[in-house]
C-alpha cells in the first residue's frame, strides 16, 4: 500500500461547519495479507485498519507494529467513544488494540477475532457472494447463473450514446462512438455494450440491467442503478455523475433536479480502469504499442501482468503440497487444498499462465525471486515481478496438466470483438483530451469477484492522480496510481452488494504502488 488516501465521501464533499465531527470512520480490512512499504507508503486512513492474515514489508518479511517509519501508514484521529472522525483533521499513528475483550473505536486491530462473539470493533467477514450466482463454484458465469440475474433485471438505460455490438461483429473503431444504435435499454442487452455520457446527454440509468457481454463506459451518469456485465467492463475516461451545484460548491450524489446519482457496476469478469495494456516505459500515446501477454525473453511487462503473476500465485499455492524454499528445496505447504479449484488470469484468450515462484539470484548477487517461507506461511523476496523472465516465473501452457481442472479469466474482450489496439487508442484520446495534471475520476461502485486493475501514470496528463469516489469491491485488486490514489467510500452504495449473508465475504488481496 502506497500513496492511497481513504476518507468519508460525506465528510469530503461537506460544507455545513456544524457537521464537522459527526462523519462515520471508513474501515479497511486485509484478511489474507496485506504488503506495506514501510517507508515509502504515504499512505492515511480516515478510520481503523483490520488485519487477519499476515503484514509485510515489500520483500514478504513480517511485520508486527505499523508505527510509521518515515513516510508509512498512518491515521487521521477518530473520536474513541463513537468513532466518529475527528475534525479538523490530524495525522496519528496506527495503535494496535489490546485486551480482553478488544476495546472498540480503536484504529488498529492485528489478529482480528474469527469468532462472532469477539469482534467488539463489529463484524468482519470472510467472503462475500459474487455478484453473479456461482452454484458449481467454477468461478464463471453460466447460461443459467446470467438467467438468474437477468430475470431481476428490470431497470433501463434512456439517456448517453447507446451503442451494441452483437456476438458475432467486432468494434473496428479506435474511438468511441459520437451516436447511438440502440435508443434504450429495459432490463437485458443481448451482446456487448458501449455507453457514452455528455454534460448534455447523461448516461440516464434507472434500476438494474443486465448486459450478457462487456461493457464499455465513460462520461456522466444520472440517476441510480446497478450495471450487470457477464464479462469484462472496460471504463476508458472519467465516470461521474451529473451532480448539481449549491453556492458553487457540488452536491455530491445529488443531481440539479434533485434525483439521486449512485451507480453500480458489477462485472462476471474482470474491471480495466485506465491503460491496462502500456508495458513499463513503453509509448503510452502510441495504440500500437501494448503488452502481447505471452512471452518468455525477459521482455518488459505492463503493470497488469505484474500484479496478475501475483494472483495468480496465491491461487497456485492453494493446489501444492510442497512449496519451493530459499535453499531450493520443498517444504510442506500449510495452505494446501487438495479440492481447490483455482483461478488464473491471462492478459488474452489462449495467453499461458505466468506465476511468480521461482528464487534466482542474477550474476551481481541481487536477488530476484521469491520464495515459501513455511514458518510464516507467507512468499518472501522480490515485491513482484517486472518482466517476462522465466528464471523467476513459472509458464503454464494450456495444455500443461496443472492447469486441468482450474478457470482461466481473461482480460481481452469476449471473441475479440474490440482489439487492445482499439481499446488502448481510446484511453490515448481520452489522455490527450484531459488537461495536464487533472485526476481521472470515478464516481460509483466497481464490483466483482475477479479483479480490478486500475492505475494512471505520472507521464500521462492526469500526473499519475485518481479519485474514486464510491468503493472498490474485489478478489484481487491492483491499482497503480504514481501520483496518488484518493478513495472516498460512499456507504450508499452498499445496498448494491445484494448481501443477505453478510457474515461472507471473499478474500481481498489488494496492492497499490507508485510508479
Amino acid at each position: 500500500m502506497c500513496h492511497a488516501t481513504i476518507d468519508n465521501v460525506d465528510r469530503v464533499y461537506n460544507t455545513d461547519p456544524t457537521k464537522e465531527g459527526t462523519f462515520d470512520r471508513v474501515k479497511v480490512a486485509s484478511l489474507e495479507s496485506m504488503l506495506i512499504r514501510t517507508t515509502s507508503a504515504d499512505s492515511y486512513v480516515a478510520g481503523t485498519v483490520y488485519s487477519r492474515g499476515i503484514v509485510t514489508d515489500k520483500a514478504g518479511n513480517l511485520i508486527t507494529n505499523l508505527s510509521p517509519t518515515g513516510k508509512g501508514l498512518e491515521g487521521f484521529a477518530i473520536n474513541s467513544a463513537d468513532g466518529k472522525i475527528t475534525e479538523p483533521l490530524s495525522t496519528v499513528s496506527l495503535t494496535e488494540a489490546s485486551g480482553s475483550p478488544l476495546p472498540q473505536n480503536s484504529n488498529l486491530y492485528l489478529n482480528y477475532p474469527t469468532a462472532e462473539g469477539d469482534m467488539t470493533d463489529g463484524v468482519l467477514p470472510d467472503e462475500f457472494p459474487p455478484p453473479f450466482p456461482d452454484g458449481n463454484g467454477n468461478k464463471i458465469v453460466d447460461d443459467n447463473e446470467f438467467d438468474e440475474i437477468a430475470d431481476g433485471a428490470n431497470g433501463g438505460i434512456s439517456g448517453g450514446i447507446i451503442y451494441g455490438v452483437n456476438s458475432n461483429q467486432t468494434y473496428n473503431s479506435g474511438s468511441l462512438p459520437s451516436s447511438g444504435n440502440v435508443t434504450s435499454i429495459g432490463g437485458t442487452y443481448e451482446g456487448n455494450l458501449i455507453l457514452v455520457g455528455t454534460d448534455a446527454n447523461p448516461i440516464d440509468l434507472s434500476g438494474d440491467i443486465a448486459v450478457n457481454g462487456d461493457v464499455i463506459i465513460q462520461g456522466k451518469v444520472i440517476g441510480t442503478g446497478q450495471i450487470y456485465a457477464r464479462g469484462n467492463v472496460y471504463i476508458t475516461g472519467d465516470l461521474t455523475y451529473a451532480d448539481g451545484t449549491n453556492n458553487g460548491n457540488r452536491t455530491f450524489g445529488t443531481s440539479a433536479d434533485g434525483r439521486q446519482n449512485a451507480l453500480s457496476i458489477a462485472a462476471g469478469k474482470n474491471v480495466m480502469v485506465g491503460d491496462y495494456l502500456t508495458q513499463k516505459k513503453a509509448d503510452h500515446t502510441d495504440p500500437t504499442v501494448f503488452d502481447p501477454g505471452n512471452q518468455s525473453g525477459g521482455e518488459a511487462f505492463s503493470f497488469t501482468p505484474s500484479e496478475m503473476t501475483l494472483f495468480n500465485r496465491r491461487e497456485w499455492t492453494k493446489t501444492q503440497e510442497f512449496l519451493p524454499d530459499a535453499n531450493g528445496g520443498l517444504v510442506p505447504n500449510a495452505t494446501f487444498d487438495p479440492v481447490y479449484q483455482p483461478r488464473y488470469y491471462v492478459m488474452n484468450d489462449g495467453d499461458p499462465v505466468y506465476v511468480f515462484n521461482k528464487n534466482y539470484t542474477d550474476s551481481k548477487g541481487k536477488d530476484k525471486g521469491t520464495y515459501w517461507d513455511a514458518a510464516s506461511n507467507s512468499w518472501q523476496g522480490k515485491e513482484h515481478a517486472s518482466s517476462y523472465d522465466l528464471n523467476v516465473l513459472t509458464k503454464l501452457d494450456a495444455s500443461n496438466p496443472a492447469l486441468a481442472g482450474s478457470t482461466i479469466s481473461s482480460l481481452s474482450s469476449s471473441s475479440s470483438w474490440i482489439s487492445p489496439q482499439n481499446l488502448k487508442s481510446m484511453w490515448v484520446a481520452n489522455d490527450a483530451a484531459r488537461p495536464s495534471g487533472e485526476e481521472f475520476k470515478i464516481d460509483g461502485q466497481i464490483y466483482t469477484s475477479n479483479s480490478i486493475f486500475a492505475l494512471t501514470r505520472k507521464a500521462s496528463n492526469t500526473a499519475g492522480k485518481m479519485t474514486i469516489n464510491g468503493s472498490i469491491v474485489a478478489s484481487d485488486v491492483g491499482v497503480l496510481v504514481g501520483g496518488g490514489l484518493n478513495l472516498h467510500y460512499d456507504q450508499r452504495l452498499k445496498t448494491f452488494l445484494n448481501i443477505k449473508d453478510d457474515s461472507k465475504v471473499l478474500l481481498v488481496q489488494v496492492a497499490w504502488f507508485s510508479e
